[in-house]
């Protein structure tokens, strides 16, 4: 039998190697050829971007930032396009009072002054930032998630995409330095 690791790459984990890698080099980061996935990591967290499989000929890129320092307790943002996951809950959304991520954003959390401290201009431009590069945005326990229903083939996308999320987590620390935020 056949080792996966001894058969050649297919188009998919070749077009995947050649985006992913020079931004793993870049950045200062490791691409797994086998898992089709690359590690960054950073003062800020650990950002992992990788492809998966979804069903039959489908795929999709998903990035996922694990802060350093995990954000306000229970905190928890949802891109409002897809937030259908998040209307069981029974708390209201908070509003940070600025239209264009209070549109974008659903935000939840026990203690809504916290969170409000916590979404500095800085973050909230972040987060916005983010939507022009991934779908189905989440933060939630110290976790940012995002996807884009494809396989990114072009490393100029995949650093834009990595520096957009990475840029969240800059923003998070730099609350975090400057108002004392984080828990």
């Amino acid at each position: 039998m056949l080792q996966r690791d001894k058969l050649p790459p297919s188009v998919l984990e070749r077009d995947v190697e050649r985006a992913f890698g020079p931004v793993a080099r870049q950045l200062g980061g490791h691409f797994d050829r086998v898992k089709l996935a690359l590690d960054l990591g950073d003062e800020n967290g650990v950002l992992e971007a990788w492809v998966e499989h979804v069903r039959g000929s489908e795929w999709r890129t998903r990035f996922e930032l694990s802060l350093e320092r995990r954000l306000v307790p229970n905190l928890r943002i949802a891109d409002s396009r897809h937030a259908s996951a998040w209307t069981s809950w029974h708390e209201p959304d908070l509003r940070v009072g600025d239209a264009a991520f209070d549109a974008a954003f659903i935000v939840r959390g026990e203690r809504g002054d916290v969170a409000r401290a916590a979404l500095t201009p800085e973050v909230r431009a972040a987060l916005l930032a983010l939507r022009l590069w991934l779908d189905r945005i989440k933060l939630e326990d110290g976790r940012l998630a995002g996807r884009v229903d494809r396989v990114l083939s072009d490393s100029r996308t995949v650093e834009r995409a990595a520096m957009a999320v990475l840029a969240v987590g800059e923003a998070f620390a730099l609350t975090r330095r400057t108002r004392s935020a984080y828990r």
